[in-house]
């Protein structure tokens, strides 16, 4: 059975465990006390209040009427419970967006002074909604801390945006699994430790971390609380995960102290990282790779593909996935030492031995499937939240014509060598042919680490993440 198969069994359990002990864990929750809200979220409420249709002065640039609603926000009272905090702020936020839908269909069409004022209350209450989306999560957090379990809406709230931080599904949304850790632990201690979608979520949010200890340490939470399920072989992926980190780490300090890692510097449209490139262990990989930065191969280009929560891809020229430079190299996957894949490691696309190109990819989370089948030249050492926090992209299903640019993919503006050592950087190129130039897209874009590939010796990664299926 795969990997991807036993560790699903985690969300399987679960759900048995939500339908046994939900009513317990209300009551266990039902234990907290009110929390003081921070004044920044009371101060939201009042530097940004409602736009009144009906004040034709009302625009962006701050003149604005006071809702009869916004009782209690004022920036100095501290008095109003986490909550009610919550709950006017999701109350202001359906407000804006049902004037802005009043606003565009009474548009004024043939007065312009009219139209200028009307679109600048649109944009005004537009910015306004996404502030407010952008603090909802820490209030619906302090709300549920406040009085666990009470309201359900901040209950709800808080249980999606985990889930979301977590399987990334919404095209604004980022895998953040550090975050997603501090959340369960806010629940762990308001007495969520029954809900097996609570240590589920902790469990992933560990491993992706590369926190094996505690992720194996979720493992034996969900087995006391689920006695009968069977973890076993899940934990000895997880255990041979906290080995192969163990030698990490240890190869890691070992770098730090010689210092001569090769490293590039790259410039995106989402900002900046820098990678360092194991050329101890992969030596023609690191070659090919620093010659194509020094040819300014990767400027330009775009990651073409990105699955949140496993990784991004890109040095495609053709940006779809089928592009390479014109040559392969020898593959360096099976030598007696690799490296392996954690968070932020650098990998090369191939089609099977011997056909790496320039394709590469640089993986969310640890992958261990991709352990032996495509070899890990470097990692991320600054920048990997620019990494976590690109968007979704599938050159098989790109975004509708005519949305903005944030939906465009990340461009790499420029990559360049900011050390290596002395001496020439030349690949041995193989003698297979180019796949990764010669065929065509695939049929399946959930399988782009490998996308040309037609053989069954190609591990293919789950489409709905490393862990699946979703929890409930």
């Amino acid at each position: 059975m795969s990997f991807h198969f036993h560790v699903s069994f985690i969300s399987k359990s679960a759900e048995l465990l939500v339908n046994r002990s939900l009513l317990r864990l209300l009551g266990v929750l039902l234990i907290g006390c009110y929390l003081i809200p921070s004044s920044s979220a009371v101060s939201q409420l009042q530097l940004t209040p409602r736009v009144d249709a009906g004040d034709s002065d009302a625009t962006g640039s701050g003149s604005t009427t006071r809702n009869s609603g916004d009782e209690g926000a004022d920036a100095d009272d501290q008095s109003v419970p986490p909550g009610k905090l919550f709950r006017m702020m999701l109350d202001r936020i359906r407000q804006n967006e049902a004037e802005v839908n009043r606003l565009y269909s009474s548009m004024p069409l043939g007065f312009p002074e009219l139209i200028k004022k009307q679109t600048e209350k649109i944009d005004f209450l537009v910015a306004q909604t996404a502030q407010l989306r952008a603090n909802l999560p820490k209030a619906a957090i302090e709300a549920f801390k406040a009085d666990p379990g009470k309201d359900p809406a901040a209950t709800q709230f808080v249980f999606q945006t985990l889930s979301e931080m977590i399987e990334p599904s919404l095209p604004d949304s980022r895998f953040n699994p550090r975050s997603a850790l501090e959340i369960v632990d806010t629940l762990l201690d308001a007495g969520a430790e029954e809900n097996g979608v609570v240590l589920s979520k902790g469990f992933r949010a560990s491993f992706a971390m590369d926190d094996f200890d505690r992720a194996s340490l979720m493992l034996d939470r969900i087995s006391e609380a689920n006695p009968e399920g069977d973890l076993g072989q899940i934990r000895q992926v997880v255990d041979d995960m906290k080995e192969k980190w163990q030698r990490e780490l240890m190869i890691r300090r070992l770098e730090k102290n010689n210092d001569n890692l090769p490293k590039v510097k790259f410039e995106t449209t989402a900002g900046d990282f820098v990678v360092a490139l194991y050329e101890d262990y992969a030596p023609n990989t690191v070659a090919n790779f620093i010659s194509l930065v020094q040819k300014k191969f990767y400027n330009d280009l775009t990651f073409h593909y990105v699955k949140p929560g496993e990784y991004i891809h890109t040095g495609c020229p053709n940006g779809d996935g089928t592009g390479g430079p014109g040559y392969t190299i020898s593959s360096e996957f099976d030598r007696e030492q690799i490296r392996h894949y954690f968070s932020g490691t650098l990998g090369m696309a191939n089609t099977g031995p011997e056909t790496e190109g320039s394709q590469f990819v640089i993986t969310h989370q640890a992958i261990p499937q991709l352990n032996g089948q495509f070899t890990a030249f470097g990692r991320v050492i600054e920048g990997f939240d620019v990494i976590l926090g690109t968007k979704a992209i599938d050159p098989q299903d790109p975004p509708p014509v005519g949305q903005n640019a944030t939906n465009e993919p990340v461009r790499i503006i420029k990559a360049e060598v900011l050390w290596k050592r002395d001496h020439e950087y030349e690949p041995a190129k193989a003698n297979a042919k180019d796949l990764l130039g010669g065929l065509g897209g695939s049929d399946n874009s959930d399988d782009l680490f490998a996308p040309r590939s037609a053989s069954e010796d190609v591990p293919s990664i789950d489409g709905g993440g490393l862990f699946s299926p979703s929890d409930p």
